[in-house]
């Protein structure tokens, strides 16, 4: 039986779904921070978009204005109509398992405004989610939503993060969101949902 990942996908354009292998990367050119590599456990159910793949559908010209395109309800004010990089479905294929909404932000060395790109992208994971049980009529899933910064500078974690997990911390003004800062390399995202 499929997991709820399929769901998500029945609802959203496919030309938005990152296929193969999952490769996160910034889009900006003066970015300095290397591509990563997501390794993904072979029985799971994963799902990649990139919300910057979405000027594809409008003739957007700007980053501001590619975000008022995914935000049209909003005001186009500093904070407000900005998202992560990517979000990221995960579900084990075993039954109850939860599903995971990896919210990854990339950052060169500042992390400034990761926070409020986090929860941005959270609320629309949350949209993404309850829009998917309502539309295919199945229950809503157990969610649970990390962010994740990559970040030249960010320490490496202490002990083996393939056992130990890595230190997620809630958000103080959004608490349904852990985050972590970890540094720009490969990982599994079997150990992100430890």
């Amino acid at each position: 039986m499929p997991g709820f990942v399929a769901n998500i996908r029945n609802i959203l354009e496919p030309s938005l779904i990152q296929q193969g292998t999952i490769r996160l990367s910034e889009s900006a050119p003066s970015s300095q921070t290397p591509a990563i590599t997501l390794r993904q456990n072979s029985v799971a159910d994963v799902l990649v978009l990139h919300p910057d793949s979405a000027d594809r559908f409008c003739d957007c010209g700007s980053q501001r204005a590619l975000n008022r395109h995914l935000f049209p309800w909003r005001q186009a004010a500093p904070g407000v109509t900005v998202i992560c990089d990517y979000l990221i479905f995960y579900q084990e294929r075993q039954p109850d398992s939860r599903l995971f909404v990896f919210l990854c932000e990339l950052k060169s060395h500042s992390a400034n405004g990761a926070a409020s790109q986090v929860v941005n992208g959270s609320i629309v994971a949350d949209a993404l989610v309850s829009a998917a049980a309502y539309c295919n009529k199945v229950a809503m899933p157990i969610v649970e939503k990390r962010g994740i910064v990559f970040r030249i500078g960010a320490s490496t974690p202490g002990g083996d993060p393939r056992r130990v997990g890595l230190p997620y911390r809630p958000l103080p003004r959004w608490p349904t969101v852990s985050m972590v800062h970890y540094p720009p390399r490969d990982v599994s995202l079997d150990v992100l949902s430890l």
